[in-house]
């Protein structure tokens, strides 16, 4: 989050209102997944993966239908987003993998910002959704202080350089490499 600063900082507004459901969304799913059995959102997860890329894929024609849509209903755009972000948040608290591919495939479609603004506001959103699962993960004597300690210091490590070379990309190759890398997930989950 550190390397997108400036973006943040510009998009305070749009933070805040995304940030609701994404906390709300995260913690539901945090309850849901100790409810729940591992076997059951081990045979979805690939599949919820590969949908968002293949909405990153059909970003640019759906968003143009958007962009139309939205002069003639503008506070659709926002609320579709807020319910999208909600979903992403449930699914982030329960599983966690691939929320950030989610994230770029829906504010491609329903924000008119770049891609760079949409990944510096998905990696703060990510926090949200994972701080609040946390949190709840906590309060229920449910982590792995070791292990999710040495996890916490490999991602953010990853997070920063990632983030550094993303912003270097152009969008298209930004989309590219996010695309690849969700089918390769999605692969390797499926098998």
């Amino acid at each position: 989050m550190w390397t997108y600063r400036r973006r943040l900082r510009e998009n305070r507004r749009l933070i805040i209102t995304y940030g609701v459901p994404s906390v709300l969304g995260g913690l539901a799913g945090a309850v849901l997944l100790l409810s729940t059995s591992e076997r059951a959102f081990r045979e979805i997860v690939p599949f919820l993966i590969l949908l968002a890329c293949g909405l990153l894929v059909l970003n640019e024609p759906i968003a143009r239908w958007m962009t139309r849509r939205a002069a003639l209903h503008p506070t659709k755009h926002a609320a579709i987003l807020w319910i999208c972000q909600l979903a992403i948040g449930v699914y982030g608290g329960y599983f966690g993998a691939g929320i950030g591919i989610m994230m770029l495939a829906a504010m491609a479609i329903f924000l008119p910002e770049d891609l760079q603004t949409a990944n510096a506001m998905k990696s703060l959103l990510a926090v949200f959704i994972n701080g609040a699962a946390t949190v709840y993960f906590i309060l229920a004597g449910r982590i792995d202080y070791r292990r999710g300690g040495m996890m916490a210091v490999a991602a953010i490590a990853g997070g920063f350089i990632g983030a550094l070379a993303a912003q270097k990309l152009s969008p298209r190759w930004l989309r590219t490499a996010v695309i690849v890398y969700g089918i390769c997930i999605a692969v390797y989950m499926l098998l």
